[in-house]
C-alpha cells in the first residue's frame, strides 16, 4: 500500500462544510439584506412620508435599470430630394396672412 500522495476519495467533500460555515450560515439566514430592509421601511405606512421616500430612492437603483442614452447609427441608402417652398417677400406674406373679407 503507498504512503501518502494523492488517493481518490480520500480527505472531506469538497463543499461541506466545518462548525464555522455553518454557524456563519445560520447567522445570516436570520439577517436582513439592505435591500429588503429599505423595502420594508418604504412599505411601512407608519413612517413618516418622507421617510419612505427615501427609502424608496435608496432602493430603485438596486431593482430597475437606468434608462440611458443609444446612440444609432445608420447609413441612408436612398436620398429624396424634397422641393423648398419659394421665399416670400415681406408684402406678399402680409397679403397672404391677412384675413380675407366674407
Amino acid at each position: 500500500m503507498p504512503h501518502g500522495g494523492i488517493r481518490p476519495g480520500a480527505g472531506r467533500p469538497k463543499g461541506s462544510g466545518n462548525k464555522f460555515t455553518k454557524d456563519i450560515s445560520e447567522m445570516l439566514d436570520d439577517m436582513q439584506s439592505p435591500l429588503e430592509y429599505m423595502l420594508q421601511i418604504m412599505n411601512d405606512t407608519g413612517n413618516d412620508q418622507r421617510e419612505r421616500l427615501d427609502a424608496a430612492k435608496a432602493a430603485a437603483p438596486y431593482i430597475h435599470a437606468r434608462i440611458s442614452h443609444i446612440e444609432m447609427k445608420a447609413e441612408v441608402e436612398q436620398y429624396q430630394d424634397i422641393p423648398l417652398r419659394p421665399q416670400l417677400t415681406k408684402e406678399e406674406w402680409l397679403e397672404r396672412m391677412s384675413p380675407r373679407p366674407v
